[in-house]
């Protein structure tokens, strides 16, 4: 079985954010990418910001249909720090691409 290693940001609403950066969701501090490419090549991205505390809210997730090397598409709150609040996602799970 192929490792997980990134979260894959597929639509962040009205908000840009970079190709890869650090959010919470689901309590833990978690990197997400805009593409499948750059979630492969940054998986541990959020590795230096242990200990970061992690507001937790949750909401019915939604399926969707994952693109190639991704698995397990849902909706998700996510908590925007530039923002100072939670916003609405769709993400993937990335699947390890030397697997």
């Amino acid at each position: 079985m192929k490792s997980l290693l990134a979260v894959l940001l597929l639509a962040v609403g009205s908000t840009a954010w970079a190709e890869c950066a650090c959010f919470c969701a689901d309590g833990e501090l978690r990197t997400m990418c805009t593409t499948v490419g750059e979630a492969q090549d940054n998986p541990t991205m959020c590795a230096t910001y242990q200990g970061v505390a992690c507001p937790v809210e949750s909401a019915a997730a939604a399926s969707y249909d994952a693109p190639e090397g991704a698995v397990d598409c849902r909706s998700m709150r996510v908590w925007d720090t530039s923002a100072d609040s939670f916003a609405d996602v769709a993400v993937c799970d990335v699947l390890d691409s030397g697997s």
